[in-house]
């Protein structure tokens, strides 16, 4: 587990809520910013070996959710909040308000990249919660594999490398060998 882990989510979760509300004028939606999230570990964890955040991740119907924010206590950040507001009389949504400036030091320049390139897509082409969630189906292998396995389960990082514990090390690309470093750490 990162050290500052906490202060990651905490700043980067701020930073998504505070740029989508600077660029379109409203609130992020719970999905949109679960599947921002998601794109960012996920292409990170295939560019670098490893992911930003660390999140544990469950593959839902509308693609991953990182089960820390959706079942997690989340008075002990203080950089964002969340909102309900009621859409009709069965159905509320949840946005996320940052409410206070984030501070990205504590993620590498390459994962401010991934995110910056991640929030533009979604700012300049306009997509919505759903249209991310089909993104996330189509980009991230290891939401489709547990979700064939049995909706709702544990996603697994590894599942990102195909073959990875077939390869010998001389087969491996580098974010691959970083992935193996990353989870024998993480293992440890």
């Amino acid at each position: 587990m990162k050290a500052y882990r906490k202060e990651i989510i905490d700043n980067v979760v701020s930073y998504i809520a505070s740029s989508y509300y600077s660029a379109k004028g409203r609130y992020i939606t719970q999905t949109l910013l679960f599947k921002v999230l998601a794109l960012l570990d996920f292409r990170a964890l295939k560019q670098n070996g490893r992911p930003c955040i660390e999140f544990t991740y469950t593959a839902r119907n509308l693609g991953p959710v990182p089960e820390e924010l959706y079942n997690g206590d989340l008075s002990c950040y203080k950089s964002f909040k969340t909102i309900e507001r009621n859409k009709g009389a069965d159905y509320k949504t949840t946005y996320y308000v940052s409410i206070k400036e984030p501070d990205l030091d504590y993620i590498a320049p390459s994962e401010k990249m991934i995110l910056d390139d991640i929030l533009s897509d979604v700012i300049k082409k306009n997509i919505s919660g759903t249209q991310a969630a089909e993104i996330t189906h189509k980009e991230i292998l290891a939401w489709k594999i547990a979700y064939e396995r049995k909706p709702n389960s544990k996603m697994n990082y590894a599942d990102e490398f195909i073959g990875l514990d077939s390869k010998s090390e001389v087969e491996m690309t580098i974010p691959e060998l970083n992935f193996i470093k990353y989870r024998d750490f993480a293992n440890a």
